[in-house]
């Protein structure tokens, strides 16, 4: 019984060792955002549209970082321009494709406000997570 647990740890274990690796790619020095190919893909998307803010590059990255390393249900935070930005990833799953994808929660916390939405993402063979639809 013991063996059996040892040998699913390390199993998953070598799963997020192979997942360590997230790129990031800038549209260039005036534009510091993560290149998706299309801003509906930013992983902040959501929480930008309802909250008619715009986010970081170094916030989309905080939250790339945040889902690539973080058990279910651990949330992550960051103080940002915008107020607070919480990260939290719901629930992990796999495609039918192969693909590891996350649901996840973003908070944005002002001194008068608290907003939520939540998104899910898949990550993509070179490591970058980019959001579904």
């Amino acid at each position: 019984m013991m063996l059996n647990k040892l040998v699913l740890v390390s199993l998953l274990f070598s799963i997020l060792i192979g997942c360590q690796s997230v790129k990031f790619i800038s549209n260039g020095p005036e534009e510091n955002t993560v290149n998706t190919g299309t801003l509906d893909l930013r992983l902040l998307s959501n929480l930008a549209s309802q909250t008619q803010l715009s986010f970081s590059f170094e916030d989309e990255k905080f939250v790339q970082n945040t889902l690539e390393v973080n058990f279910t249900n651990q949330p992550s935070k960051r103080q940002g321009l915008n107020g607070e930005l919480e990260v939290i990833p719901t629930k992990t799953y796999k495609q039918e494709e192969g693909a590891f994808c996350r649901e996840y929660e973003t908070k944005l916390i002002t001194i008068s406000n608290e907003i939520s939405v939540k998104s899910d993402a898949c990550r993509q063979q070179d490591g970058l997570w980019l959001r579904e639809y």
